[in-house]
């Protein structure tokens, strides 16, 4: 029996990730609503989405719990997926 060591990640990183990835949930979802023509929901999510965007870096800076995945690949995907 191998013995495998898991890599522990603090909440106070993981928390600002999590946050980004449902602002891309929610992103998404606006994109979705809006090829359904249900505009006034979209308009909604990507509001939301754009609350969750700004409350992210908040967040990790106040915990800080930035980290290299969070500021350079899951934060640049997003926005540029949004933009």
């Amino acid at each position: 029996m191998t013995g495998h060591h898991r890599a522990s990640l603090p909440l106070r990183s993981l928390l600002p990730n999590m946050l980004t990835v449902l602002g891309l949930c929610a992103g998404l979802t606006g994109v979705q609503l809006a090829i359904h023509d249900r505009f006034d929901l979209a308009v909604l999510a990507i509001a939301v989405a754009s609350i969750i965007d700004t409350l992210d870096g908040r967040v990790a800076r106040l915990l800080k719990g930035t980290s290299n995945s969070g500021r350079n690949w899951i934060h640049s995907l997003t926005l540029s997926i949004l933009a």
